[in-house]
């Protein structure tokens, strides 16, 4: 069976262009600057790109160590905001009203907490969240190769700065409704993650890992005739297979599921998707359709959309002719996908006007 081809290339919208007008930079030079002194060798165009979005979004500048990159155990690349870019990003916000702390480092170090009150315009009581430390202690090695690592402990070197900045991150995060990323400490907990911050121009880097996007895996899932639910857990986004597990156990630890028993004694089937939720799907059709779709065309861009999992609805109105899609908008890998097909945001739904779109196949 012949694979399926695209006969069309999807738009692209520059991140490097719009992070250097923020910074008021050329953008040749910017892109050059971060790859050579900030991006490892090998990094992917994607991973590069991540790190441009996310800055561009947050308005964090790279040079100024705002954003950085984190290397995982599997060779692959995460953005990961630094102290002083959380910091920015509240201070950047609209509706940040001031901030406080009230620590407790008395007693035994289990027992420190630190609390932030952040003040948030139109709210009348600030929002606090309390941090303590038996909770956010992470233990690290302090020596490496024999050698004394002063970047590898901050906990052991500095254990009240990090309760004080771990309870700042959380608090800019219930406050100000910040989501989707992350720092040292959260990537460091993460189940499949084991990661050091990438060392400036480190040539040691082999292949990156291509992680799935939560779509393609929630594909994989139904082919096997079970269906995913989504949980929130201790700030990951874990994904747990439901239906008749057993017999398609060896097909689910491929893909990454993890087979444990809760705290009712019953056999949970999940796994940590909180990274695969930042991946776009892939874009393919299904293996029975051998046939080349061209998405200049409505019937063809349906047929894209819907061989991908989705739904296309045509909305006239007036003299123009409207595309909608059915997706998930709180699914960064769905919004990403129909966004590279050409559809905007109109409050909760994406639609793109497909007006001068020949309706033939």
């Amino acid at each position: 069976m012949q694979p399926t081809t695209i006969t069309t290339t999807l738009p692209q919208k520059s991140s490097v262009q719009s992070l250097a007008t923020t910074l008021n930079v050329n953008p040749a030079e910017l892109q050059q600057i971060i790859v050579n002194t900030i991006m490892p060798a090998g990094a992917t165009a994607e991973e590069v790109g991540a790190l441009m979005l996310i800055a561009n979004t947050y308005k964090l500048n790279p040079l100024l160590k705002q954003i950085a990159v984190f290397k995982t155990k599997n060779n692959g690349l995460m953005p990961m905001v630094m102290i002083d870019g959380w910091i920015k990003i509240m201070h950047d916000h609209p509706k940040f009203n001031g901030m406080e702390q009230v620590d407790s480092f008395d007693g035994d170090k289990s027992e420190w907490s630190v609390a932030t009150k952040i003040y948030v315009k139109g709210i009348e009581h600030p929002i606090s969240i309390k941090e303590y430390y038996d909770e956010c202690y992470v233990p690290q090695k302090a020596k490496e190769n024999g050698q004394q690592n002063f970047d590898a402990a901050p906990w052991d070197k500095w254990p009240k700065r990090m309760l004080r900045h771990k309870s700042l991150i959380q608090g800019i995060r219930y406050a100000l409704g910040i989501g989707g990323i992350y720092d040292q400490d959260e990537l460091l907990r993460m189940d499949a993650i084991e990661a050091e911050i990438v060392p400036v121009n480190s040539y040691i880097n082999g292949p990156q890992r291509v992680i799935p996007s939560y779509s393609d895996i929630e594909a994989a899932v139904k082919a096997m005739g079970l269906t995913l639910e989504l949980r929130k857990e201790y700030g990951k986004d874990w994904a747990y297979a439901n239906g008749e597990t057993f017999s398609v156990k060896a097909e689910l630890a491929k893909l990454g599921f993890i087979t444990k028993k809760n705290a009712q004694l019953k056999w949970d089937t999940k796994m940590d998707v909180t990274l695969n939720l930042q991946q776009k799907p892939t874009l393919s059709l299904p293996e029975e359709t051998n046939k080349d779709f061209d998405i200049n065309t409505i019937q063809g861009l349906e047929q894209f959309i819907s061989g991908n999992g989705f739904s296309m609805e045509i909305k006239p109105s007036g003299k123009k002719v409207f595309a909608k899609v059915n997706i998930d908008v709180d699914d960064e890998g769905q919004v990403g996908f129909v966004t590279e097909l050409g559809f905007k945001r109109v409050k909760d739904v994406y639609v793109r006007d497909v007006t001068s779109i020949p309706n033939v196949a």
